[in-house]
Protein backbone atom coordinates (compact mmCIF):
# COMPACT_ATOMS: atom_id res chain seq x y z
CA UNK A 1 0.00 0.00 0.00
CA UNK A 2 0.97 3.19 -1.02
CA UNK A 3 1.84 5.98 1.60
CA UNK A 4 0.90 8.51 -1.15
CA UNK A 5 -1.04 8.32 -4.19
CA UNK A 6 -2.40 11.45 -6.06
CA UNK A 7 -3.71 12.43 -9.61
CA UNK A 8 -4.47 15.82 -10.71
CA UNK A 9 -5.93 16.98 -14.37
CA UNK A 10 -4.06 20.11 -15.95
CA UNK A 11 -5.52 22.25 -18.46
CA UNK A 12 -2.35 24.16 -20.49
CA UNK A 13 -3.72 27.65 -21.54
CA UNK A 14 -1.31 30.49 -23.40
CA UNK A 15 -1.68 32.28 -19.70
CA UNK A 16 -0.36 29.12 -18.19
CA UNK A 17 -1.72 26.24 -16.19
CA UNK A 18 -5.54 25.90 -14.62
CA UNK A 19 -7.37 22.76 -12.72
CA UNK A 20 -11.28 23.00 -12.85
CA UNK A 21 -12.97 23.09 -16.55
CA UNK A 22 -10.71 23.17 -19.26
CA UNK A 23 -10.70 27.05 -20.48
CA UNK A 24 -11.77 27.65 -24.13
CA UNK A 25 -8.48 28.71 -25.73
CA UNK A 26 -6.71 25.24 -23.83
CA UNK A 27 -3.73 23.88 -25.72
CA UNK A 28 -3.14 20.50 -24.12
CA UNK A 29 -4.37 18.42 -21.03
CA UNK A 30 -1.63 16.65 -18.87
CA UNK A 31 -2.58 14.29 -16.06
CA UNK A 32 -0.04 14.75 -13.50
CA UNK A 33 0.39 11.23 -10.92
CA UNK A 34 2.17 11.21 -7.63
CA UNK A 35 3.07 8.29 -5.37
CA UNK A 36 5.37 8.06 -2.66
CA UNK A 37 5.80 4.76 -0.91
CA UNK A 38 6.60 6.38 2.66
CA UNK A 39 7.45 9.89 4.18
CA UNK A 40 10.91 9.19 3.69
CA UNK A 41 10.76 7.34 -0.14
CA UNK A 42 11.43 9.11 -3.24
CA UNK A 43 8.44 11.09 -4.80
CA UNK A 44 7.64 9.79 -8.26
CA UNK A 45 5.87 12.34 -10.56
CA UNK A 46 4.28 10.96 -13.39
CA UNK A 47 3.26 14.11 -16.51
CA UNK A 48 1.00 11.85 -18.90
CA UNK A 49 -0.22 14.40 -21.99
CA UNK A 50 -4.22 13.53 -22.32
CA UNK A 51 -5.56 15.43 -25.27
CA UNK A 52 -4.48 17.99 -27.39
CA UNK A 53 -6.33 21.12 -29.14
CA UNK A 54 -6.12 19.80 -32.98
CA UNK A 55 -6.53 23.55 -34.65
CA UNK A 56 -3.23 24.28 -32.87
CA UNK A 57 -0.56 23.39 -34.44
CA UNK A 58 2.96 21.14 -32.53
CA UNK A 59 4.63 23.57 -32.61
CA UNK A 60 3.06 26.61 -30.89
CA UNK A 61 1.94 23.69 -28.48
CA UNK A 62 5.59 23.07 -28.00
CA UNK A 63 6.28 27.07 -27.60
CA UNK A 64 3.56 27.20 -25.25
CA UNK A 65 4.69 24.13 -23.42
CA UNK A 66 8.10 25.73 -23.21
CA UNK A 67 7.42 29.13 -22.00
CA UNK A 68 5.09 27.46 -18.62
CA UNK A 69 7.86 24.47 -18.43
CA UNK A 70 8.70 25.35 -14.98
CA UNK A 71 5.55 24.28 -13.76
CA UNK A 72 6.16 20.78 -15.13
CA UNK A 73 10.06 20.94 -13.44
CA UNK A 74 12.85 19.30 -15.68
CA UNK A 75 12.67 15.38 -16.20
CA UNK A 76 14.69 13.17 -14.43
CA UNK A 77 16.13 13.12 -10.47
CA UNK A 78 16.64 15.92 -8.22
CA UNK A 79 17.18 15.12 -5.10
CA UNK A 80 14.43 13.06 -3.36
CA UNK A 81 12.15 13.50 -6.29
CA UNK A 82 11.89 11.76 -9.74
CA UNK A 83 10.03 13.48 -12.91
CA UNK A 84 8.92 11.74 -15.58
CA UNK A 85 8.02 13.82 -18.34
CA UNK A 86 5.78 11.66 -21.15
CA UNK A 87 5.37 13.17 -25.21
CA UNK A 88 2.64 15.17 -26.04
CA UNK A 89 0.14 13.90 -28.47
Amino acid sequence: MSYDDSETTYHLAPTGWTTGDAPADCVETWSRSVSQQSGWSKEYIDWRCMWANPAIPRAERDAVRKKHGEFMGPPGRHGSRIIKIGDPL
